[in-house]
Parts: structure tokens; sequence; C-alpha cells
């Protein structure tokens, strides 16, 4: 435990570091499975939402839509700005490079502006609150 802590810590002190992600497009990220599917039936528009810690967010949406999958636990969350956020696209490989991540600080906090279904997943509009 002490080992994750640690490597946790020092995500969030590379998101504070880092420049803030430029901010130049919305941010999406995909859930699927049993986290996905308590979020599509227990999430409603104006609750409040953190990720449960650092999170990866893609400016590409086929991208989280393919890591949410399809299906009744399919969740895409969309936010159009993230302040609290640092891209790593220049860091990563070859193998990852048309991921366009951006990590996001454990800190960020959402409100839940719209929530709709699209092609079976439940798709949730989120504004980051200050």
């Amino acid at each position: 435990i002490k080992a994750l802590t640690a490597a946790s810590e020092d995500i969030e002190a590379f998101v504070d570091k880092m420049p803030s992600w430029d901010g130049n497009g919305e941010l999406y990220r995909g859930i699927s499975g049993i986290t996905g599917k308590d979020l599509a039936k227990g999430l409603k528009v104006g609750q409040t939402i953190d990720m449960g810690g650092t999170s990866s967010w893609s400016s590409k949406r086929k991208m989280a839509e393919d890591f949410a999958g399809k299906g009744a636990d399919s969740v895409v969350f969309r936010t159009p700005k993230l302040n609290r956020a640092t891209s790593i696209r220049h860091l990563v490989g070859q193998a990852f490079k048309d991921e366009d991540e951006v990590i996001a600080s454990r800190q960020a906090k959402f409100r839940v502006v719209n929530q709709r279904k699209e092609k079976g997943r439940t798709i949730f509009d989120l504004e980051e609150m200050d």
C-alpha cells in the first residue's frame, strides 16, 4: 500500500508541475463494467462527481468509446475543459501516440450538466468545478 500511495503522489506531483492541458477541444473518458453500470443507473443531472483518483482522458471521443465498449454498462464522460490536467502525448511511445491522452488531477471535481443515451451508451456531459 505504501508503494501505491507513493506512486499516486508522484503522478499527482507530475500533473501539478507540468504545463496545464491547453484546453483545445473536448475531453472524453470511457468506463465500462460494474462501475459503468452503477454510474449509468445512479448518477443524475446536477450531482457532483470526482473520478476517484488521478484519471486518464482522451481528446478523441472514439478512444473513450472503444474503452467503454457497448451495452448497459458503457459510460462516456465528456467535458469541454479541464484545468487540473496535463497532456502526456509527447511522453508516450509510438504504440500510444494516437490516444491523445490527458492525465487529470485527483482534485478535479465535476457537475453533471446533461445525461443521454447514444448507441446504447450512457453519455454524461460534465463541467469542471472550481
